[in-house]
C-alpha cells in the first residue's frame, strides 16, 4: 500500500541508515507532522485501515479501536 503524503514536515527521519533504540532490531523510521484535518491525516487514515483489512479481516475495526 501506498500512501503519498504532499506538503508535510520530516521530524526525527532515520531514511539511510536504520537506527536501534535500547537494544532493538535496527529499523528504518521517520515521524510526520500532519494537520489533523488535511487532506494527508485522510489519506494516512485510509491506508491504515485498508492494511488492518488486509492484515486482520473482519476483525480490523475492533483491532483499530484497542
Amino acid at each position: 500500500m501506498k500512501c503519498i503524503l504532499k506538503g508535510v514536515r520530516l521530524s526525527f527521519p532515520n531514511l539511510f541508515q536504520a537506527s536501534s533504540v535500547n537494544g532493538s532490531e535496527p529499523r528504518f523510521a521517520a515521524n510526520f507532522l500532519i494537520e489533523p484535518d488535511s487532506e494527508n491525516a485522510k489519506a494516512v487514515n485510509t491506508a491504515v485501515a485498508q492494511a488492518a483489512k488486509d492484515k486482520w479481516g473482519a476483525k480490523a475495526e475492533l483491532e483499530l479501536k484497542n
